[in-house]
Parts: structure tokens; sequence; C-alpha cells
């Protein structure tokens, strides 16, 4: 793989303790490494490992190219932070970023975060690469936030008691809806292009944390404390059940139809009696519920 990255930052102390910040972070994949698959004459898959739109990886269908993998990251990000003095300190930042291309990573977050590098669906066959209007499929891809807040707060007072909060505020992430394709590969395929569903609900947590500590006999001293992460449980929709096709069912079609725009993904469904899955853009993944650590510490 070929990547590229750039960063450029400055920092500026305003007043003896407070510092204000200001940074761009651009980041891009210039060739990819995947599996790129094709079908033989009875419908086996057959793969090879190279650069998509690269070399011999070129050709989609005749006269039609093949996308090649892109994945570019930008980001502003401004912050303010005050040190720790006088028992207390805090952190503030805002950060706008676009996460966008066509390829979804080595976690495979386009498959719920598959752990499978190089080696996903995403060009398992070239159709799948394109939308049914036969456009290439690029757009703001699946952990796209392109808001973001966070904030930090710590006090210490003087009889031994620390508390510090943590918040978080983030845009909510792309929902693309998919359907099965060319049975029995049953490969995904992105036919109304990426974020077709809008996002999921804007995240918001915040996390908290207490310690008080206890001086014991001869310099020993006792520490207790509890943190709490989703202090208001929060039960936010993270992901949605994004497969419209029901399991063990996809959608044939004329590759030729496809490139040339001449399809409709509703007509095929009705055409072909292909049933819509019930759990289709249901909720399927929930912020975390509030939890709590407690801890007990003895110094010595």
């Amino acid at each position: 793989m070929k990547l590229q990255e750039a960063v450029v930052g400055v920092e500026h102390q305003l007043r003896p303790r407070l510092l204000v910040s200001a940074r761009y972070v651009h980041k891009q994949l210039d060739r990819a490494v995947e599996d790129i698959g094709s079908l033989d004459a009875t419908y086996n898959e057959i793969y090879t490992v190279g650069n998509p739109g690269f070399g011999r990886a070129t050709v989609a269908y005749p006269g039609v190219a093949l996308p090649k993998a892109v994945r570019r990251y930008d980001a502003v990000e401004v912050a303010a932070r005050r040190p720790l003095a006088n028992r207390w300190a805090f952190s503030v930042s805002y950060l706008w970023s676009r996460l966008y291309g066509n390829f979804s990573g080595l976690s495979q977050s386009d498959e719920n975060g598959r752990v499978s590098p190089n080696v996903g669906r995403l060009y398992d066959y070239p159709a799948i690469m394109f939308d049914e209007s036969g456009k290439p499929v690029y757009g703001r891809l699946a952990t796209d936030r392109p808001h973001q807040l966070k904030a930090f707060l710590v006090y210490s007072t003087t009889f031994g008691l620390n508390v510090s909060a943590f918040q978080f505020v983030g845009s909510g992430l792309p929902v693309t809806r998919e359907v099965a394709v060319l049975p029995p590969s049953y490969y995904p395929m992105q036919y109304l292009g990426r974020m077709s569903e809008g996002r999921t609900p804007t995240l918001s947590q915040t996390d908290l944390y207490i310690q008080q500590d206890i001086a014991m006999v001869r310099g020993t001293r006792l520490s207790a404390g509890i943190g709490v992460s989703n202090l208001f449980n929060r039960g936010v929709v993270v992901s949605n059940y994004v497969l419209e096709s029901e399991t063990g069912a996809g959608l044939t079609f004329n590759e030729a139809d496809l490139y040339a725009g001449r399809l409709d993904f509703q007509q095929l469904f009705a055409q072909q009696k292909v049933l819509r899955d019930p759990r289709f853009l249901m909720a399927n993944g929930y912020q975390p519920p509030r939890s709590a650590r407690i801890m007990f510490k003895w110094s010595f």
C-alpha cells in the first residue's frame, strides 16, 4: 500500500496559563492492496491480489474503468487548554473532518469492522463498486463524523478530593443501504450510493471520575475512587441493519444494463419477488449503557 500524510499546526500561549492551538491534517490513500475478484463460467469466485485501478486491475467491464481505491481524510481542529495550576485544569477542542472515498480501510468499516485486512468484500466483483445508475460509488465513509466537540475538566481540593469530567459530542455515522446481488455469491452492493439513509443520531457522552486520597500512618496513603462512563445513561443508536434483501436472497441483473444506467433496483425487487428483510433500517447497535468502576489503592 501507499499512503501520504501531511500535518501543519500552530500553538500560542495567550496567557501564562492559557494555550490555544490549531492544526490541519490531510491523509490520503494512493494505492490499496486488495483481493480483486471475478466469476468463471460456473459462477465460482476467482481472486487475484493487486492494486485496484492499476496494472491488470483497470477494467470493470468492456469500456468501463475499474474505480481506483480512494480514501481521503481532511480535518481542522482548534483547541484551548489550561495546564494544571491552582488545583484545576481544562481542555476543550472542536474538530471538523471529512472522510471520503470508496475504500473502507483495513478494518473493513463497511462490514461492521471485520478485521480481515486486504481481503474484504469491496473489490470481490467489479459491479458492486457502482450504483444502480452505473456510476462509481464515492461518498462519506462509514466512520465519518464531521463534527466532534471534546471537553475535559479536572479539579483538586485541599482535602484530597479529585474530580474530573469528560464530555464528548459528535455527529452521527453514515447509514448506507445495501442489497445482496448475484447469488450464490451474494455480493453487497450500495446501489443508492453512500449515506443514502442519512446518519445515525448525534452521539453525546459524559464520563466522570472521583477520587479521595486519605493520609494514613507512617506516610502511607489510601485512595478510593469511582469512575462512571456514560453518566446520564444515554442510549443513542449507533448503527442500523442496512441489508435490504432478506437472508439467502439476492438480485440478479444484466451488467450491460447496469453500466448503461438502465436499472431500477426497486423494480428488480418486484420482478424477481425478492422480499425485504424485516430488520431493514432498524437499529441494531446502541451506545453502551452507564457503567461504573470502583477502585481502592493503598500506597506505601
